[in-house]
């Protein structure tokens, strides 16, 4: 565990003057950095979800005090002509509205991605692998919106996957601006075993499934062909519905065949698959470098 999530862990734990202080109004999130939004403000991260709603003031929320200025500006001639100054550098992607690589790719990481992936993904080694993958999605997917990396362990799967998800960060920037109330979360990173390993007996596990469902793009990693029964039902239905919905979707797995698939998840996902854009990793270990 590093250090930012360890003091991070450190913040949850009730009882602690930080948390205290959160909960009053008193302190920014670890996270987002917003101060006294308690969960109003949509983000993803664990300050503002499990903070009491019944304990939110308006007046301590960032967001609400940036509606009040923009409210205040429309008032006056100058007013609306400054803020389509801003909205004109928002739109140009002026220097104000620009984001780092570097905070891209701590986004994928807070989404799930393992710190040393995203490490690698911030400055890729060269392959033919990521140049296969930056190909689809500069050309806009061609029509096919899931994406499968499949070939042997230490084939460089899960850094293209973690790639990919940057440069959908660096163009979505929820984080920036989000919307009050966003109903699904923009970018979820499932290691396989998290979800081959579900029960779906309880409530937490079926919001679990549909919030993978409904995510705006998942990364499926280590998609095996072992697994509970439950479990492996519960990737058919959300790859099934992901890939009828058309959302976008990376899938790394070590199966080396489209049978394999299509035993542990159904046919009926792996005819869907065949609509995929696949890339094949090769079996090669890790490299040296």
């Amino acid at each position: 565990m590093n250090a930012s999530q360890s003091r991070i862990d450190e913040f949850y734990t009730h009882g602690t003057d930080a948390k205290a202080a959160w909960r009053d109004g008193r302190a920014t999130c670890p996270e987002c950095k917003r101060l006294g939004c308690r969960g109003q403000c949509g983000c993803s991260c664990r300050g503002c979800k499990e903070t009491p709603v019944e304990s939110y003031d308006f007046g301590d929320c960032d967001m609400v005090r940036e509606m009040r200025r923009r409210a205040a500006m429309r008032e006056t001639k100058e007013g609306i002509e400054e803020l389509r100054l801003e909205y004109r550098r928002q739109l140009t992607g002026s220097a104000e509205s620009r984001v780092s690589w570097g905070e891209c790719i701590a986004q994928v990481e807070r989404a799930g991605c393992p710190h040393e992936t995203a490490a690698f993904a911030r400055r890729p080694l060269p392959s033919p692998v990521l140049d296969q993958a930056k190909h689809w999605w500069l050309a806009g997917r061609g029509g096919k919106p899931v994406m499968l990396l499949s070939g042997g362990t230490g084939t460089c799967k899960s850094v293209t996957a973690a790639h990919l998800a940057a440069k959908f960060a660096e163009a979505r920037k929820w984080w920036v601006s989000a919307a009050t109330g966003a109903s699904r979360a923009p970018l979820m990173w499932m290691r396989a075993d998290e979800v081959s390993s579900l029960a779906l007996l309880s409530e937490r596990d079926r919001e679990f499934v549909e919030k993978a469902e409904a995510a705006e793009m998942l990364v499926l990693d280590e998609l095996s062909v072992r697994g509970a029964k439950a479990g492996l039902d519960a990737i058919s239905r959300i790859l099934a519905r992901r890939i009828d919905a058309g959302r976008l979707t990376v899938i790394t797995t070590n199966a080396a065949t489209s049978e394999s698939l299509a035993e542990a998840l159904g046919s009926h996902v792996a005819d869907r698959l065949k609509r995929s854009k696949v890339i094949k990793t090769g079996d090669e270990s890790r490299r040296k470098s």
